[in-house]
């Protein structure tokens, strides 16, 4: 049989999950609308990582729809504006990758339209700011932002993280790569690495481990072939040793 573990187990365990949820959301039990939403979210990227492109994104759709009918009964609901957020991050990548790039590119304009001014804001939520610079690093559609406007809220998500955040670390290395400076990214990358919890021997690499080895890989094959050799700004302020290193690897 399929184990729980294993990515065809976890869908089959997350929608039997929606399913009880459900349930008890039709009784009105508090919080439950929120957890169909979440676990329809949770479906979508267990499908996304299994290729099954067209149920993900009919599943994330789905999760919006959730959490967007939550927020017209409580407007004012603020962690259904967060999921929101995240959700439409999520949608925005399904779209590009079942190749609905107009959609996509709808969605990027109105969820960045929405996101700048918190993400702007003098003291940001840390998730709004995350959101809107995970969509300018993931978007093909260069033209909402300048490459260093991108780097600088990423950038200013990395320090509110205090640069011992892998997801902050790892947005930063695709900024830095947006802009072409490729070494810089490599530095970044490697930190989010190393700002990982230690890896217990014998234990098999976890994905967010892998997804960042192999982001870093794929760093290292472009400063090859273009014959990158040094960090010409630092990649974080304080962390000169690390880029240094990184520079001192690829010369």
């Amino acid at each position: 049989g399929t184990r729980a573990g294993e990515p065809a187990g976890a869908e089959v365990a997350i929608q039997e999950a929606i399913a009880v949820y459900a349930q008890l959301a039709a009784q009105a039990v508090p919080g439950e609308r929120r957890d169909v939403a979440l676990g329809y979210k949770t479906l979508a990227e267990v499908q996304q990582k299994m290729g099954k492109r067209q149920e993900a994104l009919a599943n994330c759709r789905r999760s919006l729809e959730n959490s967007k009918s939550i927020l017209a009964e409580s407007p004012q609901d603020g962690q259904a504006k967060t999921d929101i957020a995240q959700e439409r991050v999520l949608l925005v990548s399904l779209l590009l990758a079942n190749g609905q790039r107009d959609e996509a590119r709808e969605q990027t304009e109105g969820a960045l339209t929405e996101l700048k001014p918190l993400a702007q804001a003098a003291d940001p939520d840390l998730y709004y700011l995350v959101d809107y610079v995970a969509l300018l690093v993931g978007t093909p559609f260069t033209q909402f932002a300048t490459a260093e406007e991108t780097i600088s809220h990423a950038r200013k998500a990395m320090e509110l993280m205090k640069g011992v955040d892998p997801e902050t670390l790892d947005l930063l290395a695709k900024a830095y790569d947006r802009a072409g400076r490729v070494v810089d990214a490599i530095a970044a990358e490697r930190k989010a690495i190393e700002v990982l919890p230690r890896l217990d021997p014998g234990r098999p690499t976890d994905g967010r481990r892998g997804a960042l080895a192999q982001t870093l890989a794929g760093l290292q094959a472009k400063a090859a072939k273009t014959g990158a050799k040094r960090v010409t700004q630092k990649a974080w302020p304080n962390t000169a040793r690390t880029a240094a290193g990184s520079g001192q690897a690829l010369a």
